[in-house]
């Protein structure tokens, strides 16, 4: 599966079919509007994060939102996954993210394949067309086990506009996190919008999990600059342990940062994924384990998970 001039493309797709998608909603949860209006979009690219092998998780996730947003399959990008194999970890651009990679790596290649996904789309988007039109627009970045509620498209539009108003406008906002926690900044709908406080760096993180966001394109770059140079016990960072996303919410816990985040509260309120298929919250109670279904298992819970959220 190639990715040759999808990122190209998707800044073209990004005027009125998103938008108009976006709007294709606004019969349904009508709550979700400011003064009767939903606000306008300008969301700078929808992005979903796929190993080349996860090819029906691929196509049932292109389905399923594209329907929902109404937007052409072609208007959302693949950003291939790593595999963290020997010949990958060989090459340059794994220790310009990651400087504390160690130079052999023995087990939680899983957590490691998904710190450089993450952090190689950030650095693509400082290039997409639509990002670099406008720093302070928003991409919306999903892994592919990933699915979005009807409310979504309205609910992205309202955090949208709180973020366009808000100084400083946040850095990421977290779309479905585990034990969400913060300050309220505002509504959407039955969902209240926090903004991310300190925590301690010790035990189960709050706000963990990066399977819906919204990153801001003028942010990317800082991001991946704050969690590269990230030290646990004056050690950078590996990429391994701690995974991800909980590095992710250290670094923004930390006084010496100067990044904001926002997450939506409950967790799956506007977005779902089953524990049948992602099984994240057995990853989350134990640790690095590499936990997975074989796709054809992950494809059919899938689609019973969408018959259960609509």
């Amino acid at each position: 599966m190639k990715q040759v001039g999808r990122l190209a493309l998707v800044g073209s797709y990004l005027g009125l079919p998103i938008a108009g998608g976006l709007s294709a909603f606004r019969g349904q949860d009508e709550h979700l509007a400011a003064d009767g209006e939903p606000p306008k979009s300008s969301i700078a690219g929808i992005f979903v994060i796929n190993l080349d092998d996860r090819t029906t998780i691929y196509r049932d996730f292109l389905d399923h939102t594209s329907h929902a947003l109404g937007v052409p399959h072609l208007a959302i990008a693949r950003s291939p996954g790593v595999l963290a194999e020997d010949q990958t970890l060989a090459q340059p651009w794994v220790r310009q993210f990651l400087p504390g990679i160690p130079q052999v790596v023995r087990q939680s290649r899983g957590a490691l394949g998904v710190s450089l996904a993450h952090l190689a789309l950030w650095r693509d988007l400082n290039t997409a067309p639509a990002c670099a039109r406008d720093p302070n627009a928003y991409a919306l970045v999903f892994e592919d086990d990933e699915r979005i509620r009807d409310s979504f498209a309205l609910a992205v539009k309202r955090i949208e506009a709180f973020a366009i108003r808000a100084t400083p406008s946040p850095d990421l906002i977290l779309l479905n996190a585990l034990r969400p926690t913060g300050e309220v900044v505002g509504s959407i709908g039955p969902a209240k919008l926090l903004k991310a406080g300190p925590h301690a760096e010790s035990g189960r993180r709050p706000n963990v999990w990066t399977s819906a966001y919204l990153v801001r394109c003028g942010s990317a770059l800082s991001l991946i600059e704050k969690l590269r140079g990230m030290k646990y016990h004056g050690t950078l960072w590996n990429g391994l342990d701690p995974q991800f996303d909980v590095v992710l919410q250290d670094m923004f816990a930390r006084r010496e940062s100067n990044l904001t985040e926002w997450v939506v509260s409950p967790s799956q309120a506007i977005s779902f994924h089953s524990e049948v298929v992602s099984m994240k919250r057995a990853i989350d109670k134990m640790g690095t384990k590499n936990l997975r279904a074989p796709t054809s298992v992950r494809a059919a819970a899938y689609r019973r998970a969408s018959r259960l959220i609509r």
